[in-house]
């Protein structure tokens, strides 16, 4: 899977289009994502991180120079996974995760 992954760049366009989807919603609209695999996860965490207006300026500047403007709010900070009862009845349910985020009204 790593290997396709790689191959085919999935993860540049998966960035892209989580982006995408979120600059279309409107003020108050949801948007979840499962992911199966932790890659995938950990594209949709930090494409979620960056959008919900973490600053990127290095810390040592005493005041924001990037500009940059929260959009979303992040609904769960954890990701949901399967209990113990569904992996039972669902073995695929393992590695999936879910996550939830809320755009926000921009200025």
């Amino acid at each position: 899977m790593a290997l396709r992954i790689a191959v085919n760049d999935e993860l540049q366009p998966l960035g892209d289009t989580l982006r995408a989807i979120i600059n279309r919603l409107k003020p108050g609209g949801r948007f979840a994502v499962i992911t199966f695999h932790s890659i995938e996860d950990r594209v949709c965490k930090q494409t979620f991180v960056q959008l919900s207006g973490r600053c990127t300026c290095p810390r040592h500047l005493p005041v924001c120079a990037c500009g940059f403007i929260k959009k979303i709010n992040i609904v769960t900070p954890r990701p949901i996974v399967a209990s113990e009862a569904e992996v039972n009845g669902n073995v695929r349910a393992r590695g999936a995760k879910l996550r939830i985020v809320e755009r926000i009204e921009t200025r």
